[in-house]
């Protein structure tokens, strides 16, 4: 049973990595491709092409982001802050 529950762990490990490859790369180069069809302005294809990156690179350190916002919001401290400003507003 142990043996199951492991392959399976690893069937998912790899299709998230192929997706997170295979499929992220794909999007990036079809958003490219995109703007550069119906623009044919070279400069906004690069700008695409960064915030393609950009995409890419959120999705790929995701779990980073997620844990940092959550020790963020989980902060006591945090919490009292943001309590006292939403007085302050009204």
């Amino acid at each position: 049973m142990a043996g199951i529950i492991s392959d399976a762990g690893s069937l998912a490990n790899q299709i998230t990595n192929l997706l997170v490859g295979a499929v992220m790369a794909l999007i990036c180069v079809a958003s490219v491709v995109t703007v550069f069809a119906k623009t044919r302005s070279v400069v906004q294809s690069f700008v695409m092409a960064i915030a393609a990156c950009a995409l890419w690179f959120v999705v790929m350190h995701m779990v980073t982001f997620r844990d940092a916002a959550g020790q963020d919001l989980t902060h006591p401290g945090a919490i009292s802050a943001v309590s006292q400003r939403v007085g302050q507003v009204r």
